[in-house]
């Protein structure tokens, strides 16, 4: 089983639906701020949204661990789907949240790290 088949098994399970779509309006959420406000899609200036800031400090160590999975599903999604300039720039938006999870310590359980591996 490929590492890609491992990260889609993560998101076909029962459960997840909340989670994903809950990532999915962070996205979102994001790109509205990112129009509203004027900003440039590099990932500084993502990174300078409100909604990045407030999320680097709700989402619990289970959740970065989830949503980091999902970015990198979302990323490869991208990557073999023909570009537009919207998926162009969604994708710099996955791309600046990559490194959420990594901004603080993560306590990663044994169930967490099974998840990143199968």
């Amino acid at each position: 089983m490929g590492l890609l088949d491992k990260l889609t098994g993560v998101f076909g399970r029962k459960g997840n639906d909340k989670k994903q779509q809950m990532f999915e309006d962070i996205i979102q959420q994001t790109n509205a701020e990112i129009i509203e406000k004027g900003l440039n899609w590099h990932h500084t200036s993502i990174k300078s949204a409100e909604i990045y800031k407030r999320i680097s400090g709700e989402l619990a160590d289970d959740e970065r661990i989830d949503f980091l999975l999902f970015l990198v599903q979302k990323i490869y999604d991208y990557t073999v789907a023909p570009s537009t300039n919207i998926s162009y720039k969604i994708r710099e938006i996955y791309k600046a949240f990559l490194t959420l999870p990594f901004e603080k310590q993560i306590n990663i359980s044994e169930p967490q790290i099974e998840k990143i591996i199968y």
